[in-house]
């Protein structure tokens, strides 16, 4: 099963081991233990079923603590895990057997004050059972939830496959993976017509991300481009905005600091890429290529290569996942502190992964704390102080996840 999941997923390699623990259970921690007495207990009571969806449970805590989810370690969540594993695998038969398992445990009031002393946080046998029936029971709801959980995790030649999957019911939101990976989608043209996603045009009988070049007349795939700061290579769509516009648009603040000029700095289009903003605020562009560059020294400060604040080491470069929420999410690990607040200087260059889901972008101190300086769009930058954060949400809450990459340069005080 294990050299199957890797097929399908990706994820870093874990161990999956059956021992004798002198207890009835399974643990994840994120390698999978099986007890030897619970596997014994499943033989004896003719419920394999059983104890393929406990396996699928731990591998749900396994996979979501990998993958960085939130409640990887909740166990209603890896029990509708298991449950969503199955049903996308029409093993719907497994996961009620498994319900019938746990209905017939029943539960006393003695079950229930010793899962309070033990710290044990499943929930009750009957309740778990229920909830498994009423998951089983609305399994496209459950399938379609957590197709967006899996997608983003899945091999490329396995989401390629569901394009011709008929029980795959957001084959868009597939499509989009693929196209965020830069990956050419086998798609059948008939009648002439065809459906492309977004960034996205037909290249023989396949639909291909493409880049617009030499005053938006080239196409070429965009995996081949190489991007440099004086030609034009995007979505058609922006290029030809871009070339209409003839300018490149003065940088938009919202940080309410400084004074903006009256008429914009008119920037022809291929010329060298806007500077970097003296004031510290939130700014959103149009492109790429209108994002300005680091500067490459600031006064009274000093940076080095991977260090934060600090002199710590630092990833520089990575991608956050927004879920669709009305949450603000920062970047992991982020060195902000709460006081000598004029020690550090941090800034971030980012973009949406997807052109038609627009970011909020904000410098806060938490996501609990209000900001005056936010805004609102698919490229940006930002910059604030060590006492401070970027932090990210989608602009319309409910709206389907999106990757934000982002780009750090921190600076350190010095003489």
């Amino acid at each position: 099963m294990y050299s199957q999941l890797k097929q399908g997923f990706i994820f870093p390699d874990f161990q999956t081991s059956v021992r004798h623990c002198g207890v009835v259970n399974a643990f994840s921690n994120p390698n999978i233990t099986l007890c030897a007495e619970l596997l014994e207990e499943f033989q004896a009571k003719g419920m394999m079923n059983a104890f393929v969806f406990v396996y699928l449970h731990e591998l749900g805590h396994t996979l979501m603590r990998q993958w960085d989810l939130p409640l990887w370690d909740n166990e209603d969540a890896a029990d509708e895990f298991a449950t969503a594993f199955l049903l996308m695998g029409n093993q719907k038969k497994i996961a009620l057997d498994s319900a019938q398992w746990w209905q017939s445990e029943g539960a006393t009031t003695q079950d229930a004050v010793a899962k309070i002393w033990m710290d044990d946080r499943h929930s009750l046998s009957p309740q778990r059972a229920r909830n498994i029936i009423r998951w089983a029971n609305n399994a496209n709801d459950i399938t379609e939830r957590w197709q967006r959980v899996f997608v983003p995790h899945m091999q490329t030649t396995t989401l390629q496959s569901m394009l011709n999957d008929p029980a795959v019911s957001d084959k868009d939101f597939v499509r989009s993976e693929l196209s965020r990976r830069n990956t050419i989608l086998p798609i059948g043209l008939s009648s002439g017509q065809s459906k492309c996603p977004n960034g996205q045009d037909i290249v023989g009988r396949s639909c291909a991300p493409m880049c617009w070049q030499d005053d938006c007349k080239v196409a070429i795939p965009c995996g081949s481009r190489v991007a440099t700061e004086i030609s034009i290579t995007k979505p058609r769509e922006a290029c030809l905005k871009y070339k209409s516009a003839q300018v490149a648009p003065t940088p938009q603040t919202h940080s309410g600091t400084g004074t903006p000029p009256e008429q914009p700095t008119l920037v022809p289009v291929g010329t060298v890429r806007p500077t970097w903003p003296k004031n510290a605020g939130v700014f959103v562009a149009t492109s790429s290529e209108t994002i300005p560059p680091f500067p490459r020294s600031l006064s009274g400060y000093r940076s080095e290569n991977n260090k934060d604040f600090w002199n710590q080491p630092f990833t520089l470069r990575g991608s956050l996942r927004l879920f669709g929420r009305d949450v603000w999410e920062g970047i992991p690990h982020f060195p902000d502190t709460m006081n000598g607040c004029s020690a550090g200087v941090f800034m971030v260059r980012w973009r949406s992964a997807d052109p038609s889901i627009a970011v909020q972008s904000s410098v806060r101190y938490s996501s609990s704390v209000p900001s005056k300086t936010t805004g609102t769009g698919v490229f940006g930058y930002m910059s604030g102080s060590n006492c401070e954060q970027p932090m990210f949400k989608v602009e319309v809450a409910g709206s389907r996840l999106v990757d934000v990459y982002y780009e750090l340069k921190f600076w350190q005080a010095a003489p």
